[in-house]
Formats: C-alpha cells, sequence, structure tokens
C-alpha cells in the first residue's frame, strides 16, 4: 500500500456513514482528487480541523484497489482561513470559488495555476477590509478560464485576424474571441464596451493577490459577468447555477431591503 502526500484544499463535504467524510478536493500534486476521511467527523478527530472548507492540509493518503476514492490517513492543519466563516459576503464569494474550481476541473488532472490561484484567492477574501467582492470572483473566475485553457482571443478578430472596431464589440463563446463586423453572422454574442475590453487585459496580468486592484464600474461588471457564463456554459457543457451565487442573491435582496424580502419591517 503506497502512501502520498500532498497540499490540498477542501472543495465539498458530504457526509457518509455516522462519522466520515466523503471529500472533493484540489490538490497541489495530483489535482482534484475524491477523497475518504474517516471518522473525521467523531469529536476529538485530529482530522477534523485540517479538513474543513477554507482550510489548508498537508494530507497522507493511499489507494483503495476496490473503491473509487482514496483514503485519508493523517491531516495536518497548514493554514486557517478563519475570517471567511465570520462574514456572509466573504463566504458566499469564497463558496462560489469552490464551486467554479471543482465545476472547471476534470478529475486527477493536475493544474498548480488552478491551485494556488484558488490559495491567493481565499487568503486575499480572508483579508480584506472591503465590502463588495464582485470584482474579486470575476477577476478569479476570468483567470480559472485562462488557466484552464478558455482565455477569450481580445487582440482582433477570431475569424479573419482582422482589426476590430469601434466602441461596442462583439464577443463570440463558441468561436472564442471577439469577431469583427464583417465576421459577426447571425450567432447569439456577447456585447463589450472597449473599455471592457481594457479592463480584461488588465485582469489577465494581474494578480489575484495583488493590492493594487483594477477597477470595474457595474456596467463592465454585468458585461463581463455575462461574457464568463457564456464561455463557462460553453466549454464546460452546463449551466452556471452555483447554489452560493443563490446565497449572494438572497443575501443582496436582505441587504436592499433591511430584511427578507416580503417581511413586515
Amino acid at each position: 500500500m503506497a502512501l502520498k502526500k500532498t497540499e490540498l484544499l477542501v472543495l465539498k463535504r458530504t457526509r457518509i456513514q455516522e462519522s466520515s467524510l466523503f471529500l472533493i478536493c484540489l490538490s497541489r500534486d495530483y489535482g482534484k482528487l475524491p477523497l475518504v476521511a474517516k471518522s473525521a467527523v467523531r469529536p476529538g478527530s485530529s482530522s477534523a480541523e485540517s479538513l474543513q472548507y477554507f482550510a489548508v492540509a498537508d494530507v497522507v493518503f493511499y489507494q483503495s484497489e476496490k473503491e473509487a476514492a482514496d483514503y485519508i490517513s493523517k491531516a495536518d492543519l497548514v493554514e486557517s482561513f478563519d475570517n471567511i466563516a465570520q462574514n456572509e459576503q466573504k463566504f458566499g464569494y469564497a463558496s462560489a470559488a469552490l464551486e467554479f474550481a471543482n465545476l472547471f476541473l476534470p478529475e486527477h488532472e493536475v493544474n498548480s495555476q488552478v491551485y494556488f490561484n484558488l490559495k491567493k484567492f481565499l487568503r486575499s477574501l480572508n483579508q480584506s477590509e472591503e465590502k463588495d467582492f464582485r470584482r474579486e470572483i470575476l477577476h478569479f473566475w476570468y483567470l480559472l478560464c485562462i488557466f484552464c485553457g478558455y482565455a477569450p482571443q481580445l487582440g482582433q478578430c477570431v475569424e479573419c485576424g482582422g482589426k476590430l472596431a469601434g466602441d461596442r464589440l462583439m464577443l463570440d463563446p463558441e468561436r472564442g474571441g471577439l469577431v469583427c463586423a464583417r465576421c459577426v453572422g447571425d450567432r447569439l454574442l456577447i456585447g463589450l464596451d472597449r473599455g471592457t475590453v481594457k479592463v480584461l487585459e488588465r485582469l489577465a496580468g494581474t494578480d489575484i493577490s495583488d493590492n493594487r486592484k483594477v477597477s470595474l464600474t457595474k456596467a463592465q461588471q454585468e458585461q463581463i459577468r455575462q461574457m464568463l457564463t457564456a464561455l463557462t456554459e460553453y466549454h464546460i457543457g452546463k449551466r452556471v447555477d452555483l447554489k452560493s451565487f443563490d446565497f449572494l442573491r438572497k443575501l443582496d435582496i436582505m441587504n436592499q431591503d433591511g430584511g427578507i424580502r416580503g417581511e413586515d419591517s
């Protein structure tokens, strides 16, 4: 029985049996892994703290010849992002980042850029004093597209290689980038202002943990959200319908109305 060691983040936890967990984890060395942690939720378990959401753990695991998932034999806490769980906004956006990583990556495909980007994002979110994290999750989402090979071509027409004219540009998710007026055709495309395209170019070259943030207007945020949703749904083949997004929508309603919509004030 060969033992393997890696650093990882938990993307999804499911309780199985009475005191064990089935985990989907993103590891530094082995990609996305399904792992079983026996007795991980038993009181006094040494691995309970290490295998929470928003925590980095050093894990030793071994392969099961009969099961689809490997088994954790030891887990030690490396870093914990405790502030995330104390703030509803941080919790929602951090959960979205975990869901995105799980959505984008197939099992066992090593992508160290995604792993370290997720860890940086959680660390930055944990330390941030911002109140609105929409820009941060859009930045993370866009970098995730880039690191997974789904970056759109923005410098010239993806179809003919020609120059892009005008202040309103059109992006075709299926063709993988912006198209000029001659190549638009009759497809359903995503409209981007030229200023939004410049912002995307800056975001692509900015580290997720860089304190010198790229400013985004609300209109640019919405255009980027629409673009990323279309790119993701085309490449992943699934609708972007995250549980964390639903949580954030409900949280926005509460913040706007001073309570749950429909509730007497």
